[in-house]
């Protein structure tokens, strides 16, 4: 592909084409380096395989990964074009037709990434002689994206925050009703209730532990687990409308401030503390990220290689962990070096989404389109303030 830059008026927000491609890729090389080396033991039990040698990080870039945990800034970063982009693909659309396009954008690709991925473990399993991690019932919960809300674990090991967009898609048209009218308060209001929620199950315990939130159902427990990164993808909300002009400025800074204070409050009482860390310096880092694209953003263009990545984001996040893990590990088995298996991985999973994109993903963008016009017909754009730059899609957009 050349490298001629893609103009800003393509009908495409360059900044958040490129934030999500970068992220993708951050995020696939994260795992692929950082996670692969160091929690061989990890990867085993998610791709039911034996694990590989263990690298051992100097103090130094220990701390460093703590700090910049590149996998987890990707994700932050994901979660906050979503929360951007969401209210964007509302615009002049029958809440009906948001659904159906958002049913045909999520669940056929994911459904092939899931078949694939269970293929994977599936050969790791008979080439370890190891027994396959999941039942029925596991799998059934998985295709219907309710693993967490039913306690069992996520196959595809990042299919959890898929969990979370379902949960935003079901609470966006509220949030956007309320930002069409130009307040922030439902918005802010929303986030201090989910933090409610945290501080009130942990405030009578000695320590942050599960066991705090006894009294509350299981289910309950992890939809409110879910919902702590629900606070955070609000923020992205609140930039969509700075980005609309629909609240001044002033009341848009303050409301990222509210919103990421209650996010930390959610954090800091979390009923899984060992995660508190991986939550909070990284979605900092991804806050700082998308706040300073966001102001640049008039001066962002695509180049074709980062429009490609952008394009394959979704398909690529999806299923590269699964076949990546699985290839790289049995060909280090077969006696190639590391550095080898990752060479072969990286591009391996990279042609795998390019044809799940191409082939089954947009199309199905396609499909839908046609079919909420063609079912709910067309509605007239709601009357907006004109940003500079024209909407987009992004991570799981329109």
């Amino acid at each position: 592909m050349g490298t001629r830059a893609i103009s800003n008026s393509a009908g495409r927000l360059a900044f958040a084409d490129l934030l999500r491609g970068l992220a993708a890729l951050i995020v696939v090389l994260g795992h692929f380096t950082i996670l692969f080396l160091t929690h061989p033991d990890v990867v085993a039990t998610i791709s039911a395989g034996e694990p590989s040698f263990k690298v051992n990080l100097s103090p130094f870039l220990d701390q460093l990964n703590d700090l910049f945990n590149v996998a987890s800034i990707g994700v932050a970063v994901f979660f906050l074009i979503s929360g951007f982009v969401i209210p964007l693909s509302l615009e002049g659309t029958d809440v009906r037709a948001y659904f159906l396009k958002r049913l045909l954008r999520i669940f056929p690709t994911y459904w092939i990434a899931l078949a694939m991925g269970t293929a994977a473990i599936f050969i790791s399993a008979t080439f370890w002689s190891k027994p396959i991690p999941h039942d029925g019932l596991g799998l059934f919960t998985n295709v219907f994206l309710g693993a967490n809300a039913l306690g069992r674990p996520d196959i595809l090991s990042v299919a959890w925050t898929l969990q979370i967009e379902i949960k935003f898609y079901l609470l966006a048209p509220f949030i956007y009703l309320a930002l069409k009218r130009r307040t922030i308060v439902p918005v802010l209001l929303c986030g201090l209730a989910i933090a409610g929620v945290f501080w009130n199950a942990t405030v009578l315990c000695d320590n942050v532990h599960i066991a705090c939130w006894d009294h509350y159902r299981f289910g309950a427990r992890m939809l409110w687990f879910d919902c702590m990164f629900i606070i955070y993808m609000l923020i992205g909300s609140v930039f969509y409308a700075l980005y609309r002009r629909l609240i001044p400025t002033w009341q848009g800074i303050a409301g990222i401030i509210f919103l990421f204070a209650c996010y930390q409050v959610a954090v800091s009482t979390t009923p899984l503390p060992f995660i508190t860390l991986d939550r909070r310096l990284p979605y900092i880092w991804g806050l700082i990220v998308f706040a300073g694209t966001f102001l640049v953003r008039e001066k962002v263009s695509l180049t074709r290689p980062f429009r490609f990545v952008a394009d394959i984001s979704y398909s690529l996040y999806l299923i590269h962990p699964l076949i990546g893990y699985v290839t790289m590990r049995l060909l280090i088995y077969a006696g190639l070096p590391y550095v080898a298996a990752f060479a072969v991985a990286l591009p391996l999973v990279i042609a795998i989404a390019s044809a799940m994109h191409f082939y089954a993903e947009a199309p199905l963008i396609a499909l839908g389109k046609r079919l909420s016009i063609l079912w709910f017909g067309g509605k007239k754009r709601d009357k907006l303030p004109i940003p500079e730059i024209a909407p987009t899609q992004a991570f799981q957009g329109n």
